[in-house]
């Protein structure tokens, strides 16, 4: 299938910016109509990762506003979301963008032979942009110099892993084997664990595409590394569901200048097979009551709005149920 080309540029201004299967009621059952409890399961990252306390706020919308819903959050990484989503084995999974896009077109990890068509979105979360953070002194002047270092990225099964491992392999032939061979060590974090690490002094790298406020706890002990804009532009060429973005000078205190990088979004995924309806209440309850999930989380505060719900649409099909309630808000 040919590559869908997602390389539109993206300005990112931060200023403005259950347990129990779904089979127990049929997904075809409506909120209204459903003589038994509606399972939803709202699976997000491992627990202590950026989206778990999201998700838990957002189940707790859905469950004071819809009658019959009963959501639970469930563990899960953005990369398996996406299978779990194909395989109807969740209602609601958190990936990126670039997860789908890569699934639609048979990119590893998705080269599995399921069938990805049948899954839509509920809404765009927030823009995910690439961020390298070195600790003070760490002696690292270029990805050359990783070989020998402490290096971290998120946890196993990520896209963001995916995307480090690609850039650092075609960009400067380094792997976390060469950099175990020559003393040093990968590790795969938490953001709590990472950002300790950093603070401690004992992490020299870390690839994040982590939250706003975990910058701002490290911001005495770490640097932004600026990769080179030739090196992103290449990494871009290569994979091309990712997209460039900018992040303007000032955005931390440790950023004096533009920092270009590459960027996906997250967004709510959810297979086509669910109640049209049941999704139009989800969407419609979550935007009515979106302060009380930018109450957990400054990302969401930042860029959760509902002019951004719908960027993905045109590459990314939108549910039904999602699609209604959007033209009727005057989004779409």
């Amino acid at each position: 299938m040919k590559k869908r080309v997602f390389c539109t540029l993206v300005a990112i201004v931060f200023a403005l910016i259950a347990l129990g299967a779904s089979t127990q009621t049929p997904l075809a059952a409506t909120p209204a109509s459903a003589a038994e409890t509606i399972f939803i399961r709202n699976t997000t990252s491992a627990m202590g990762g950026l989206w778990y306390p999201m998700a838990s706020a957002m189940n707790i919308i859905w469950q004071n506003n819809i009658p019959g819903v009963a959501p639970r959050v469930m563990p899960g990484n953005s990369v398996e979301n996406v299978k779990l989503l194909s395989d109807e084995e969740t209602e609601i999974g958190w990936i990126h963008s670039i997860g789908i896009l890569d699934a639609l077109d048979g990119i590893p990890p998705y080269d599995d032979g399921r069938d990805y068509t049948n899954v839509t979105h509920l809404t765009t979360i927030s823009p995910s942009p690439m961020h390298v953070l070195l600790r003070n002194n760490s002696g690292i002047q270029s990805m050359a110099d990783l070989n020998g270092k402490v290096v971290a990225v998120a946890m196993v099964g990520t896209s963001m892993n995916v995307a480090v491992e690609a850039m650092l392999a075609q960009e400067y032939g380094i792997t976390p084997a060469t950099i175990t061979a020559a003393g040093g060590t990968w590790l795969n974090l938490t953001h709590p664990e990472a950002i300790n690490m950093i603070a401690d002094g004992q992490l020299d790298c870390w690839f994040t595409q982590s939250a706003i406020n975990d910058f701002l706890e490290i911001e005495a002990f770490s640097e932004i590394y600026h990769l080179p804009r030739e090196t992103v532009d290449s990494f871009l060429e290569k994979n091309p569901t990712w997209a460039p973005a900018i992040i303007p000078a000032g955005t931390y205190n440790m950023l004096d200048r533009d920092m270009y990088t590459f960027s996906s979004y997250v967004i709510i995924g959810t297979p086509t097979s669910m109640n049209e309806e049941l999704i139009y209440q989800m969407t419609k309850y979550l935007w009515e009551n979106v302060g009380d999930i930018h109450e957990v989380s400054l990302d969401a505060t930042r860029y959760m709005r509902l002019e951004i719900a719908t960027i993905m649409a045109d590459k990314i099909p939108l549910h039904p149920g999602a699609e209604r309630y959007y033209r009727e808000a005057g989004v779409l």
